[in-house]
């Protein structure tokens, strides 16, 4: 796991564009667009959590702003939202579907 001072100096991070979100029947995944290469398109299957951070992506965002939403939408605390946070952006990390 990276730890979150990390994260704490990326300011700002884009979604990568060549992934789009779906649901069918209760299931979110990232699906991969024509334009990645081979060897990069793969699905990416994401929770309920997950798929609701992935909308407030659409712009630019801050590691800030996706935690107090997730907050607000989960009730759940600062703390937990943030390490909830950073782990789901670790995860799009390694799989490609952020643009630093």
């Amino acid at each position: 796991m990276c730890s979150g001072s990390y994260f704490d100096r990326i300011l700002f991070m884009k979604r990568n564009s060549s992934f789009y979100l779906m649901k069918v029947d209760n299931i979110f995944f990232l699906t991969p667009s024509d334009n990645l290469k081979e060897s990069d398109k793969k699905l990416v299957l994401l929770n309920e959590t997950s798929a609701f951070l992935w909308d407030k992506m659409e712009d630019d965002f801050t590691i800030d702003k996706l935690v107090n939403a997730t907050c607000d939408v989960y009730n759940v605390s600062y703390k937990n939202a943030y390490q909830c946070v950073i782990d789901f952006i670790e995860f799009l990390i390694e799989n490609k579907c952020l643009d630093k």
